[in-house]
């Protein structure tokens, strides 16, 4: 963009709402329809433009000053948004599709029994992993034998070096869950004398031979922490789910 010119953009149906980054009083912007046309007044930083249209299908751009800019009409197509009607049917048939999947692997049998980590009356048990496509799932069951329910304050996932090397600080890289089935059990607490299963879904990775996976179980108001270390060649073995 270039205060020295207007730029339009065109959109596939009209428009509802504007909002950007930048300090509104140095621009000068004019909604016809499904046209915006937009000219800055000064030069000023890279900044973030959003668009919402009427059929609440969402856009959103970085713009830029160009002092000698040349391209300045521009034609927005649908397939360049970033959320609205056929995309909102899109996240909904994969999250759908991914549910159903954690769903059957949950229902599946462990082929991991000795996996686990026991911290007096509480366990953690890696009961399986799978792989499908682009996403890696981990199966792990929670048990508390006491009778003081066990309530999480949060479940954590880490990869790390096995040893750490003499001066040096050892660095730990989260994992973020991309879902969680079944989402919450009864506020994630364990009553006592019984246990959960829970299906934790990953876009796919693997580990070198001098790391770890660690599974951290936190207990909310209490002590009875955990950590299960999963090494390199449990995450090769995970078991092929789907076609």
């Amino acid at each position: 963009m270039t205060n020295k010119k207007v730029s339009q953009l065109i959109f596939p149906s009209s428009i509802k709402t504007v909002k950007g980054g930048f300090i509104p009083d140095d621009f000068i912007m004019d909604i016809q329809d499904n046209v915006l046309y937009i000219q800055p007044l000064t030069s000023f930083s890279e900044s973030n433009l959003n668009v919402v249209t009427t059929d609440n299908i969402y856009y959103t751009f970085t713009i830029r000053y160009n002092e000698n800019a040349v391209q300045l009409n521009h034609i927005v197509k649908v397939e360049q948004s970033i959320f609205g009607a056929n995309k909102q049917n899109d996240v909904f048939i994969e999250k759908t599709v991914g549910e159903n999947i954690q769903k059957k692997i949950l229902q599946d049998n462990d082929f991991f029994s000795r996996k686990a980590i026991r911290h007096k009356t509480t366990y953690i048990y890696l009961r399986g992993v799978y792989v499908n496509e682009d996403k890696l799932y981990i199966k792990l069951a929670f048990e508390n034998q006491s009778n003081i329910p066990y309530d999480f304050e949060y479940v954590g996932f880490y990869i790390k070096e096995k040893k750490q090397r003499k001066n040096s600080t050892q660095e730990q890289v989260q994992l973020m869950p991309e879902s969680i089935y079944p989402e919450t059990i009864k506020g994630n607490v364990i009553k006592p004398k019984s246990s959960i299963v829970k299906v934790y879904t990953f876009p796919k990775f693997t580990i070198g031979q001098e790391k770890i996976l660690l599974i951290d179980m936190i207990e909310k108001g209490g002590e009875r922490n955990l950590s299960l270390k999963i090494d390199d060649s449990t995450i090769l073995k995970a078991k092929k789910y789907g076609n």
